[in-house]
C-alpha cells in the first residue's frame, strides 16, 4: 500500500492529505470559530462612553530572530495564547530550539502555522508548516543539570541572528556600484567583525565553525577576518556571552518601556471593513496602543468575517485565510506609517513651540538693552 493514501473502513482508498493541507484547514476552522464565538482577540473589550476599548498586548514574535509574525498567523497565535493562558509573547520551532540546546517540555502546547509553499533547489514546491512552541514551555539546563529559563541562550541566539542580518546588509552595500574603494574597505571590516563574533558564538556553543567558514565567508572577507582574529585570543565563555546578551536585552526592554509611557490610541470607530479593522488592530499591537472602536463596527466586522471565511471554506478554498491575512498585514503597515508621520509632525510642532518660548524672553531683553 502506498504511503500517500489512506484506506477507509469499507476498503476504498482516498489520497492522504499532507501536513500543510491539514494545517491550513485547521487554521481556517479555528479562525472562523473564534470569530463566531466572539472569543477572538480583536472582539470584546470594555465599553465606555459609546466606545469599545481593547487593551492590546505586544505582538507574538519569533524568540530567536525577533521577527514579528504577520497577518492571520499573528491572530491565530494570539487567540491560541489567550485560550491556553500562555505567559510571554514569544515562540520558537523545534529546529530552532534544538540548534541552541533548548529543550521543549513533554506535551508542550503548540500550534501549526503556515505560509504559502515555496520552491526548493530542484524547482519543486515544498509546503511551509511551522510548529510553534511558546517559550513558556521551553527550558535549558544549568551547570548542575537542573532545568532553568532559557533566557540567556535565547538572548545570545537573537544577537547572532541580528549579526547575520548586518552581514547581509553590508555585503549588499559592498557590491553596490556606488560604493567607493574606501567605503568597500570599511564594509569588509564590519563584515569581518560580525563573522568574528559569529565564530565565537559557534565556538562556545559547540557549533560547526569550519562549515560556517566554508559556507558563509566569501574570499574577499577572509583576509579582513584573519587580520582581526589574532591567534591565541581567548574566546568568551558561554556564561560570559550569556550575561552580556541578557544585559543588552534588558537595557533594550527598558528603553522600549520608556518610549511607551504615554499609551497611544489607534481609532477604528466607524470601521466596518474587516481588512481595515484588523489592519488597525495589528498596528495597535505593534506600537502598544489602545484599540478603540464601537459596538456597531465590531458586530459588522464579526459578521462579515464569519460569512467570508465560511463561504470560502464551502468552496474548499482554505488558502483564503492566508490571502486575507496578507491584506490585513499590508493595511497594518500603512496604518503604522500614517501614525508615525503624524507623531513626527506633532513632535516637531512641540519642539518648535518650546524653542520659541525660550527665545522670546531673550529677544525682549535684547530689544530693551538697545
Amino acid at each position: 500500500m502506498s504511503d500517500d493514501v489512506n484506506t477507509s473502513a469499507n476498503g476504498t482508498t482516498v489520497p492522504k492529505e499532507n501536513w500543510h493541507t491539514v494545517a491550513v484547514k485547521a487554521n481556517c476552522h479555528s479562525f472562523h470559530d473564534d470569530n463566531v464565538n466572539g472569543t477572538a482577540v480583536y472582539l470584546g473589550g470594555d465599553e465606555k462612553d459609546g466606545k469599545v476599548v481593547i487593551s492590546t498586548k505586544p505582538p507574538i514574535s519569533n524568540a530567536i530572530t525577533g521577527t514579528v509574525i504577520k497577518g492571520s498567523n499573528q491572530i491565530l497565535l494570539q487567540n491560541f495564547f489567550e485560550k491556553e493562558n500562555i505567559k510571554g509573547r514569544e515562540v520558537m520551532t523545534f529546529d530552532q530550539a534544538n540548534r541552541i540546546g533548548i529543550r521543549i517540555k513533554k506535551d508542550a502546547r503548540n500550534l501549526d502555522i503556515t505560509i504559502p509553499p515555496s520552491k526548493d533547489e530542484n524547482g519543486k514546491y515544498k509546503p511551509n508548516v511551522f510548529k510553534e512552541f511558546p517559550v513558556a514551555d521551553c527550558f535549558s539546563f544549568d551547570e548542575n543539570n537542573k532545568p532553568r529559563s532559557p533566557k540567556g541562550e535565547i538572548a545570545l541566539a537573537k544577537l547572532n541572528a541580528d549579526r547575520f542580518q548586518k552581514i547581509n546588509k553590508y555585503r549588499a552595500m559592498y557590491h553596490s556600484e556606488k560604493a567607493t574603494p574606501e567605503q568597500k574597505d570599511n564594509y569588509l571590516t564590519v563584515i569581518a567583525y560580525e563573522h568574528k563574533k559569529a565564530i565565537e558564538f559557534l565556538s562556545v556553543t559547540n557549533g560547526d565553525v569550519n562549515s560556517y567558514k566554508e559556507k558563509s565567508i566569501q574570499p574577499q572577507e577572509q583576509e579582513k577576518l584573519n587580520a582581526i582574529m589574532p591567534e591565541g585570543q581567548a574566546i568568551p565563555t558561554l556564561d560570559q556571552q550569556k550575561g552580556r546578551a541578557v544585559k543588552e536585552l534588558e537595557n533594550f526592554e527598558k528603553f522600549q518601556a520608556e518610549k511607551k509611557k504615554d499609551t497611544p490610541v489607534i481609532d477604528a470607530t466607524n470601521t466596518t471593513s474587516p481588512v481595515d479593522y484588523l489592519g488597525k488592530y495589528l498596528a495597535a499591537c505593534e506600537i502598544g496602543a489602545a484599540f478603540v472602536t464601537d459596538k456597531e463596527s465590531q458586530e459588522a466586522v464579526q459578521k462579515s468575517i464569519s460569512q467570508n471565511v465560511q463561504a470560502e471554506m464551502d468552496k474548499n478554498n482554505f488558502n483564503y485565510l492566508q490571502t486575507f491575512g496578507a491584506e490585513c498585514s499590508e493595511r497594518c503597515k500603512s496604518v503604522l506609517s500614517e501614525f508615525r508621520s503624524k507623531s513626527y509632525e506633532q513632535q516637531r510642532g512641540q519642539n518648535k513651540e518650546r524653542t520659541l518660548e525660550h527665545e522670546r524672553p531673550e529677544q525682549t531683553v535684547d530689544a530693551i538693552s538697545f
